[in-house]
């Protein structure tokens, strides 16, 4: 399949269920390197069976300690490189307990995030796999959390980044001394920078949050090469099937004792979680980026709430400054659409946005999905692509 024929395609797998990730965490967290090797070659396999090959970038997706992104990366390997006490995560809260500073932490008291070590591996059977397909187009997805989220999962928060800067900064140049930038696709994930910007946004100092956001990025590219290629991520975190903010309200809801916080929670997460707050939050990344952004996933639903097919809905993402040489993907694609609804909240989006969208992606969290659910996901944009929209009106 040409680079043409997938003009209109899945492009941002992301993640993707796997048996083995089932099982228990100190299971997972020492996987063998083969361990590994096996479940990304599934992993390949299965994304590329599941859009017919109509795909853009392959994703390891998510393969072991990886699982639920980087929460156990960061809560049981960087954490006790810092002399942080040991946590168990029973909920969405327990992973904004006990604050640090962050201040004065350095690259090497951060110690390996893990990605070149993924990354090597993946690398390795992506080029068997391009190869095996004979897909020239294809490219490997980079997910890469950004210094901000590092900082909040691992609880040292935003004060002073420079030392996980500099510990990313560290993988992506290891990644970078074995793999081609033209087979890759950095992609710089930032669900908590999202959710800062459309909570403070509330206040008024969405905007502030935002380019702050897109300092940490500039800090990054401004040490890497000029040739390579970037696409954002702000999702909203899905972490167990509920976006962040629908999982941190619930906690608090029953925390204050309201008899029926589940109604109250899922309208006030879907107030905050609008696509005008993803528009604040993308440009000034955009900006920091330049003519090396590539992709964008626009993640236009969160959680359990299922995508609105009211175009009125999406007129907060004409706030976003659209530039001609990105993609913009529409994240709408939702385990509760059918394929009829679909075609209808594709319209919405493109009506209400302003952007005419080609390429689909998830939400967000496939590898939290089961495989028939994930499935189902990439089925409806794989639907939409088959259906352009002046043929659906």
């Amino acid at each position: 399949m040409t680079a043409e024929q997938v003009k209109g395609c899945w492009s941002w797998p992301g993640s993707w269920p796997h048996e083995a990730n089932r099982q228990p965490r100190e299971v997972l967290m020492n996987l063998s390197s083969d361990e590994l090797r096996a479940m990304i070659r599934d992993n390949f396999r299965s994304q590329w069976e599941a859009t017919k090959g109509r795909i853009k970038y392959l994703s390891p997706g998510d393969p072991g300690e990886w699982s639920v992104w980087i929460m156990m990366p960061a809560l049981y390997r960087v954490r006790p490189r810092l002399g942080l006490p040991h946590t168990e995560i029973e909920g969405y809260a327990d992973m904004l307990r006990r604050p640090r500073s962050a201040a004065h932490i350095t690259a090497n008291d951060i110690g390996q995030l893990g990605y070149a070590y993924l990354y090597r591996i993946a690398y390795e059977e992506f080029l068997k796999f391009r190869e095996e397909q004979g897909a020239t187009h294809l490219k490997l997805r980079v997910g890469l959390a950004s210094p901000f989220d590092w900082g909040m999962l691992v609880n040292c928060y935003a004060v002073g980044l420079d030392g996980f800067t500099e510990a990313l900064v560290r993988e992506i140049k290891e990644i970078l001394s074995f793999a081609s930038t033209q087979d890759l696709l950095l992609s710089w994930e930032s669900p908590f920078g999202q959710i800062a910007t459309a909570m403070t946004r509330v206040f008024g100092l969405g905007g502030v949050v935002a380019r702050y956001c897109a300092r940490i990025l500039q800090d990054v590219l401004q040490r890497l090469p000029n040739d390579v290629q970037i696409g954002l991520h702000p999702c909203w975190g899905d972490y167990d099937n509920n976006s962040l903010i629908e999982g941190l309200f619930t906690w608090a809801a029953q925390k204050l004792g309201l008899k029926s916080p589940h109604k109250f929670v899922m309208w006030l997460a879907r107030v905050l979680q609008s696509p005008k707050a993803i528009a604040i939050f993308v440009n000034p990344l955009q900006e920091v980026a330049g003519e090396r952004l590539k992709e964008v996933l626009l993640c236009l639903a969160a959680g359990t709430a299922e995508p609105s097919d009211l175009p009125r809905r999406y007129r907060g993402m004409r706030k976003l400054k659209q530039l001609a040489w990105v993609t913009y993907v529409a994240g709408f694609c939702h385990r509760s659409l059918s394929k009829k609804k679909a075609l209808a909240v594709r319209r919405a989006a493109v009506w209400g946005s302003g952007i005419r969208f080609t390429h689909f992606g998830s939400t967000c969290g496939l590898a939290r999905m089961s495989e028939e659910d994930a499935r189902h996901v990439v089925g409806i944009g794989c639907y939409l692509c088959e259906h352009p929209l002046d043929a659906a009106a």
